[in-house]
């Protein structure tokens, strides 16, 4: 019997899969790594038709971690849920999946690809505080500094170049930025269903609906991003509250 060793204030995961002998399953998956501190800490994504987009308890597995722990544990976070072991029906160029960061140390870390089987997009790395988007399947390693503390939405996987989060895009205007009263999103091709607004780590702040001005003055001065949702397509983009 193989004998296991679990390093000190290790998050893991026990999970046992029974397998006839015959059987062979292996589905496409692809495994992040987050480094700092001379620890290390890994979350997995599988690709299951079977699976949802949402938490299925018979394919996901929560993300245990200790806070206090020098480790620094990278997450997805969906629906307001940390998990480990994220299980997806398939990929698409506009899937994004939201990833967390919880570190106690300010500190250099760095998200690196580990490995990757089957998977036939490109996976980018978008930093959302700091706006870089890193190709992972060409440049496998992204170092960033961090402060410390727990950031539920920094940072996102993509499968296209082409993210969301575009500074360029032209289909809508948001003005004005920086902004201190409000903001306005005008389009001349897109009918805006909904606003969202989001701090840096994700967290959602306002929310209106059919409409496109937000009331922002109640907001501390920061860099926020504000998710504009028509009938055809998602954008972020990031507004300066003054």
């Amino acid at each position: 019997m193989p004998n296991f060793k679990l390093q000190t204030e290790q998050g893991f995961i026990i999970r046992l899969i029974f397998i006839k002998k015959s059987e062979k399953i292996k589905f496409p998956y692809f495994i992040l790594q987050c480094a700092g501190n001379n620890r290390t800490d890994e979350i997995k994504t599988v690709v299951n038709e079977n699976a949802t987009f949402d938490f299925d308890s018979d394919f996901d597995a929560y993300k245990m971690y200790i806070q206090s722990s020098e480790t620094p544990f990278i997450y997805f976070y969906q629906n307001n849920i940390e998990t480990a072991i994220n299980t997806i029906p398939d990929i698409s160029e506009n899937l994004t999946i939201p990833l967390g960061l919880s570190a106690i140390n300010a500190d250099s870390y760095k998200i690196s690809l580990k490995q990757a089987d089957n998977i036939y997009f490109p996976i980018y790395l978008y930093d959302k505080e700091l706006g870089n988007i890193q190709n992972l399947t060409e440049n496998p390693e992204y170092k960033f500094s961090y402060n410390g503390g727990n950031t539920a939405n920094r940072f996102e996987i993509l499968f296209s170049e082409q993210t969301n989060i575009d500074e360029n895009n032209n289909e809508f205007v948001i003005f004005p930025n920086p902004a201190n009263t409000y903001v306005q999103v005008q389009s001349n091709n897109l009918i805006i269903e909904s606003l969202e607004l989001t701090d840096i780590t994700g967290k959602v702040l306002l929310q209106r609906s059919n409409t496109n001005r937000m009331n922002i003055s109640k907001l501390k001065k920061g860099i926020y991003f504000l998710t504009v949702k028509t009938e055809r397509k998602t954008f972020t983009k990031k507004i300066i509250k003054q």
